[in-house]
């Protein structure tokens, strides 16, 4: 990436580098026309030309503008900078998931119901309105999920996401990959969604555990990642978090099935599921405490499978 300017279109104005994604850099800014700080995504032309990267821009935006809640982070315009697209977005402060699980591993820390659930509520009452919308996130995980100091969360980074009627194409990352979208299989519209469920069952069972449900060895190129994991069945929770009922145990099992129509049928019916699941003497809230400090990310990294159907 060249020199960047001191202000996109005169109004941005990039501050430093917050994480890297699949296609480009997200950056820190300030909106000097309405005087408050965004986050800025730009995405750097592929193989195929600085027109993709602008278009690419211009649908991250649309398809956040397709959604209203809360739990989802908002976008604010898309433009272009010479060959690079942009998209600017709500900044949310915080730490994404991946740290938050990596901060309790470190400190031997396995967080109760009553911290975690409020999570997970708020992640599938967000995922929920990414489906009522008639869009599929395709990259749900932990790295795409903020928690505020607050303890607010926000499902982050449309980049990979479609709408219901578009045909579903191979993306997202290794270790959250429906099954069904690495075989290639077509479910009908109102039931791509699902694949939205498997990747959330994974993220829960990361959340709960702080370790992977399936073994993938990152040494494998991805496409033998991606075809060992077609023949795993994720590992019982109730062998790492004996303390939980095994009902919770049964519905992350029932999440990450290889058969997308055992699956729960939407996130709001994950949430419910795994809310009664809990002991109840277990359900009371408490204020969560988030660490502030910049993002690390020490779960293995996992790069993004770009869409092979381009």
């Amino acid at each position: 990436m060249g020199r960047l300017p001191a202000a996109l279109e005169g109004r941005y104005a990039l501050r430093h580098p917050l994480c890297d994604g699949a296609f480009g850099t997200v950056y820190e800014a300030f909106d000097i026309v309405e005087r408050r700080p965004v986050a800025v995504k730009l995405i750097e032309p592929d193989l195929r030309g600085e027109e993709i990267s602008a278009d690419q821009a211009e649908r991250e935006h649309a398809l956040m503008s397709m959604v209203s809640h809360r739990a989802v982070a908002e976008s604010y315009a898309a433009g272009r900078y010479g060959e690079m697209g942009f998209v600017v977005m709500q900044l949310v402060q915080g730490e994404d998931l991946c740290h938050y699980i990596n901060r309790h591993v470190a400190d031997g820390i396995n967080p109760g119901p009553a911290e975690l659930l409020p999570i997970v509520q708020q992640l599938c009452e967000g995922l929920q309105a990414v489906h009522d919308a008639g869009l599929v996130h395709r990259d749900v995980k932990p790295a795409n999920v903020m928690v505020t100091p607050s303890g607010e969360v926000r499902l982050v980074d449309f980049g990979a996401a479609q709408t219901i009627a578009e045909p579903t194409a191979l993306w997202g990352t290794p270790l959250y990959i429906a099954p069904e979208i690495t075989l290639g299989r077509q479910l009908p519209p109102r039931r791509r969604t699902l694949s939205d469920i498997y990747s959330l069952g994974v993220t829960v069972f990361e959340l709960l555990s702080g370790e992977e449900p399936f073994e993938l060895d990152s040494r494998l190129e991805i496409a033998e990642q991606l075809l060992r994991q077609l023949h795993q069945r994720p590992r019982w929770l109730g062998l790492l978090r004996p303390d939980l009922p095994a009902a919770v145990s049964q519905l992350l099992h029932q999440a990450m099935s290889p058969e997308p129509y055992e699956r729960p049928a939407s996130p709001m019916a994950f949430y419910q599921a795994l809310a009664s699941a809990m002991p109840p003497a277990r359900r009371k809230q408490r204020r969560l405490v988030i660490d502030t400090l910049p993002m690390r990310r020490a779960l293995p990294y996992l790069p993004t499978v770009p869409s092979i159907a381009a």
